[in-house]
């Protein structure tokens, strides 16, 4: 009797499939199948979100360009991998490496600005809350512009600024500490402390306070990841200073002196 219910169910399963509508639709089933797995893998825009909390963190995007995200950032991307093209909108801070040989086409974007390259190692900072963004490029040639205004071309060494009360870009040499928050290589030349403090409390997330006296007294040293009281500790012992930290703010004080190459 078992033999007999199987030998029917097979039996059914052959009359079912030499029925010449049921043919049809399988196969238009199975085309249809392979054409929306087709799509997905060569046509549909891939999209992803990222975002970097209480660390700095890095990200490998769909043609293995890299992007590294600084604490309280996030990033949306868009990739078409048929054109070659992605989009990338940033909120905080990000460096992106989009390598030449790839011949992909990027568009970074930051409210209403773009930074267009075909290849480049570029760093943009963009707080929402700052009254201005920073675009700094390490290696190749990128354009940073809005839709109303054609911007500033940057290469290597250059730095673009967008000062968003005057809607007006400014070009200027770059910082080397442009990208300190992910590797804590800083290089101090004859900079005056209020551009240490300033670049220090960035990185390092703290206020850092510098007494008036001292705005224009300057430092050249480098630090290679090193902490921030360490690199605190050697500026006192260098300049003659005073440090001071309460738990919210760290205070520079002290009467100060010239600086010293160590």
């Amino acid at each position: 009797m078992r033999k007999s219910n199987q030998y029917m169910t097979a039996r059914g399963y052959n009359i079912l499939f030499s029925s010449p509508v049921m043919r049809i639709t399988a196969s238009v089933l199975l085309v249809s199948l392979i054409a929306f797995l087709l799509y997905w893998q060569y046509f549909a825009v891939k999209q992803e979100e990222y975002a970097a909390e209480n660390e700095v963190e890095e990200f490998i995007l769909p043609d293995s360009s890299e992007m590294i995200l600084n604490r309280n950032s996030s990033a949306q991307m868009h990739y078409k991998k048929t054109q070659q093209t992605g989009i990338t909108r940033l909120s905080g801070e990000g460096a992106f490496r989009f390598h030449h040989d790839h011949k992909s086409f990027w568009l970074a974007e930051v409210d209403n600005l773009a930074i267009r390259t075909t290849g480049a190692v570029f760093n943009v900072r963009a707080y929402p809350q700052e009254e201005q963004v920073e675009v700094t490029v390490i290696e190749g040639e990128v354009q940073f512009y809005s839709m109303t205004n054609e911007g500033v071309a940057l290469r290597s060494g250059e730095a673009g600024v967008y000062h968003k009360a005057g809607n007006q870009f400014s070009r200027q040499k770059a910082s080397p500490n442009a990208m300190a928050y992910h590797t804590l290589f800083f290089t101090f030349n004859d900079v005056t402390l209020k551009t240490v403090a300033e670049e220090l409390g960035r990185v390092y997330h703290r206020s850092v306070l510098l007494a008036e006296h001292l705005s224009n007294c300057r430092l050249t040293a480098s630090f290679h990841q090193e902490s921030l009281e360490t690199i605190l500790a050697n500026m006192a012992e260098t300049l003659n200073l005073v440090i001071t930290d309460d738990g919210h703010s760290i205070t520079i004080s002290g009467k100060g002196r010239p600086p010293v190459t160590r």
